[in-house]
């Protein structure tokens, strides 16, 4: 059995295997593909905004595998003069318990939006197979936060004012 370890982002891998026995015998296979899915989240900007100011807005996304987050990638758009903070977080869906906080960040992207990676702080939230969790961005003053089409039973948020991160927290809707 071999381990790939360097096939950490979403897309295709093409491989080839090569042998040699101890008689110094080699053969080398065909090569051949395998995918890696896209494992949480939506790599699509999408077509509509919401402000994320003193506003935790997120989706509920459900993870395929067992794993560590080290960031949260997020599509942002912010043009002040003064540029805003913004922090992610992961919440568990079934209780809103918070799971994880990435670090702050000041964000400018002038008047297009932009993706902005934010990095998990230690300890690294660790994220259970099969389970649902919600991923959320947060700013103290006017940043939007692109989203695709959601539905009432995907989309939350939660109207507070910028600081300590809730926990839990009491979405909107439940």
């Amino acid at each position: 059995e071999y381990v790939f370890t360097d096939a950490d982002l979403a897309g295709g891998y093409e491989y080839t295997i090569s042998v040699i026995d101890h008689a110094n015998n080699s053969n080398v296979t065909e090569s051949d593909v395998f995918y890696v899915s896209h494992i949480c989240g939506n790599p699509l900007s999408g077509n509509k905004s919401q402000n994320i100011d003193d506003r935790i807005s997120g989706s509920v996304f459900e993870i395929m595998v067992n794993g560590t987050a080290d960031s949260i990638t997020a599509c942002l758009q912010s043009n002040l003069s003064t540029p805003p903070e913004v922090k992610c977080m992961v919440y568990l869906k079934s209780n809103g318990s918070l799971i994880g906080t990435t670090e702050n960040k000041t964000v400018f992207t002038g008047n297009e939006s932009d993706w902005i990676v934010f990095n998990f702080s230690s300890p690294k939230p660790q994220l259970i197979r099969d389970t649902e969790y919600v991923l959320a961005c947060w700013s103290n003053d006017t940043c939007k936060l692109d989203y695709c089409e959601v539905t009432e039973q995907s989309g939350r948020y939660k109207t507070q004012t910028y600081g300590s991160p809730p926990d839990p927290v009491y979405w909107y809707p439940t």
